[in-house]
């Protein structure tokens, strides 16, 4: 289950990036997408990305992960919201796409009620591992995780997750700690920092 980080009052939001093609629902919840939209995975060599892009699919090769992304906005609490299916990610319209010079934020469940979510496994993800970002068309971005971190929601690190940085990075964020039968929710939250790989 997911309980989506809450924007604090005083922090500006950052612009949002909407993509200027591809299903979105208009309330900003996360768009469907059929396992159909999946291609085979495929080598994603270290490359400086062209042209930004909107994620569409994640995969992380040592959790055995290949997901589709829909996008995710702020509901009227200021949380970030959730993806309609466990088994998606979302990211988030606030955060830059992919190869921007600020972070792309990829949100997902770590679990439902119906059994593991698309990030269950995010809090095994080891430094140096690879996450791999895929546009709806050819492109694709390479990150190298940096940090894996869990804090309590209560502490989440806005900045450090949102913040303007000066290379293309990626945070992936899930639930995590101990879970709260009476709120539905869990404590914590898992944190991945990785930064794009490029061909030097």
């Amino acid at each position: 289950m997911w309980s989506g980080t809450r924007w604090p009052e005083g922090v500006p939001l950052p612009p949002p990036f909407w993509a200027a093609s591809g299903p979105m629902r208009s309330s900003g919840s996360a768009a469907t997408l059929g396992q159909s939209s999946l291609r085979p995975v495929r080598a994603c060599p270290p490359s400086p990305v062209t042209k930004p892009f909107v994620p569409s699919q994640v995969a992380i090769a040592s959790l055995a992960v290949q997901a589709p992304v829909g996008r995710v906005g702020l509901d009227r609490s200021r949380h970030v919201q959730v993806p309609v299916e466990p088994s998606q990610a979302g990211w988030y319209t606030g955060s830059g796409m992919v190869g921007q010079a600020r972070p792309t934020v990829i949100v997902g469940h770590v679990d439902s009620v119906a059994g593991p979510g698309v990030f269950f496994g995010l809090a095994k993800v080891r430094v140096g591992q690879t996450v791999v970002l895929r546009s709806s068309g050819t492109a694709c971005a390479r990150f190298t995780v940096t940090r894996v971190v869990q804090v309590a929601k209560s502490a989440f690190p806005t900045q450090q997750v949102y913040a303007p940085t000066v290379t293309p990075q990626l945070r992936l964020v899930t639930c995590g700690g101990a879970f709260n039968p009476s709120m539905g929710s869990y404590h914590d939250n898992v944190i991945v920092f990785a930064t794009l790989d490029q061909a030097r």
